[in-house]
């Protein structure tokens, strides 16, 4: 094996720096291709990864032991940028991603997906445990049409057109889903749901109530992103005076029955009147009215010395009870 001199061993690493193969090398210089390695090493040889530069190198022909060295300069080809390519390089090398593990945008949003499932069924699972539900009713007449649903109330309001045509003696008439000339009245029975009007209430019952949520399948919901189940409530009101449901027994039986069947209290508190869905009226932390939205609720209470001094504004629920 011939010994390179310094120069060769300096013409050598730059061949390799601009990209040659170190078995090309190796053959050229009358070497094996560890001691190559071991100079690469030694000297922390780098490629050039910039634009291949033309250079002078040697070719050696061994003949004997004598050995003769022409410069040349390395073949190269151009590029459709412009750029200079060198022999065995390709202007746009094809890279094997086969046995790279990199995950796709799909497997990714599935992950996502997942994710965000079970995060929804551990919401719900602590939902389960709690003994109280938060719930904000609807205070806007596009609240109410979300609420409720629109087709839900036009159905309401073509009803409540042909009731009113049927009393005055006239044929009832078939509306087609969401008819425009319901509109009108579609939006009466929002604002009035919103007012708190509502001819159920009845101020001559006395007994307080307790306003829960029970869950009710009926009203289940699918959610359009995890595609989990969203469980329904419907609204519930049991009776808590000491003379009903032996609430003298045993003070608050009709909750804990409730309960037992996996109703929630619904908080924030609302008024004891019964088919009142009002919030009641609260200053620092304290009811103002025993747990009542007005004085007018609070004079239906049998253990209250309040006069019935107006006629306040309620909603009652819908036929059914209203749904969360």
């Amino acid at each position: 094996m011939p010994k390179l001199t310094k120069l060769q061993w300096t013409n050598l690493r730059s061949r390799y720096e601009a990209g040659e193969q170190v078995k090309d090398l190796a053959a050229a210089y009358g070497l094996n291709t560890q001691t190559i390695y071991n100079h690469r090493k030694a000297e922390d040889w780098q490629r050039d990864e910039g634009e291949p530069v033309k250079m002078e190198v040697e070719v050696i022909t061994v003949e004997g032991d004598k050995m003769t060295f022409e410069p040349v300069e390395p073949e190269t080809t151009t590029g459709s940028t412009g750029t200079a390519i060198p022999e065995g390089f390709e202007e746009f090398p094809t890279i094997d991603d086969s046995e790279l593990n990199i995950p796709t945008i799909t497997v990714l949003e599935q992950k996502l997906a997942d994710a965000e499932e079970k995060l929804a069924a551990a919401e719900a699972e602590l939902t389960e445990t709690r003994p109280t539900m938060n719930i904000d009713l609807y205070s806007t007449p596009d609240e109410v049409m979300d609420f409720i649903g629109k087709d839900e109330m036009y159905e309401r309001a073509a009803d409540a057109e042909n009731a009113e045509r049927v009393s005055r003696s006239f044929v009832p008439i078939e509306y087609s889903k969401q008819d425009p000339r319901l509109e009108s009245r579609v939006v009466a029975l929002a604002r009035e749901l919103v007012a708190r009007r509502s001819s159920f209430i009845d101020r001559t019952i006395k007994a307080r109530t307790v306003k829960m949520a029970m869950p009710d399948k009926n009203y289940d919901k699918v959610d359009p992103v995890t595609h989990a189940v969203i469980k329904g409530y419907r609204l519930v009101q049991p009776q808590v005076e000491k003379h009903l449901n032996n609430e003298a027994g045993q003070p608050g039986a009709s909750m804990f029955k409730q309960r037992d069947k996996g109703a929630k209290l619904i908080l924030p508190y609302r008024c004891q009147t019964m088919n009142c869905w009002l919030l009641a009226k609260q200053e620092d932390g304290e009811f103002v009215y025993g747990g009542y939205c007005s004085v007018a609720c609070q004079a239906g209470d049998p253990y209250s010395n309040v006069p019935d001094s107006a006629a306040g504004t309620s909603m009652a629920s819908l036929s059914r009870g209203p749904t969360l």
